[in-house]
């Protein structure tokens, strides 16, 4: 596994550092990702087997149209060297079980929505 820092110029919300962590978690061989948007500086682990730096870099700066520079790069020795693979992986499962329980309330909300206008109808035509 390998370790690379990221100076990224541009980041100015928590939800723009999220987007490039979910964009990041979704190629095959990143482990890990943390962004911090109060100091442009992201840490990503990943497989090297799997995905070259430059490949990241250039996701980051897709992202958001982002200046991006790899400050540093390092070896990350792990244990396990899937456990931080497992961990994203069960992340985005949550995410997609938050996903479907959101989308289900909306769901049973326009159901309401529409018995309730149908009562409504009944109501004023049977007046």
């Amino acid at each position: 596994m390998q370790k690379i820092k990221l100076q990224i110029k541009g980041i100015r919300s928590i939800s723009r550092s999220g987007l490039i962590e979910n964009k990041l978690k979704d190629f095959d061989g990143v482990a890990m990702v943390k962004v911090n948007n109060e100091s442009g500086k992201a840490v990503v682990i990943y497989d090297e087997n799997k995905i070259e730096a430059d490949k990241i870099k250039r996701a980051v700066e897709k992202a958001g149209d982002y200046k991006v520079e790899i400050i540093a790069e390092e070896r990350e020795e792990t244990e396990d060297k899937t456990q931080l693979e497992k961990e994203n992986k069960k992340e985005k499962s949550n995410l997609s079980s938050n996903i479907s329980l959101i989308m289900g309330i909306v769901a049973g909300v326009c159901i309401i929505s529409v018995i309730l206008n149908i009562v409504l109808l009944i109501t004023v035509f049977n007046k």
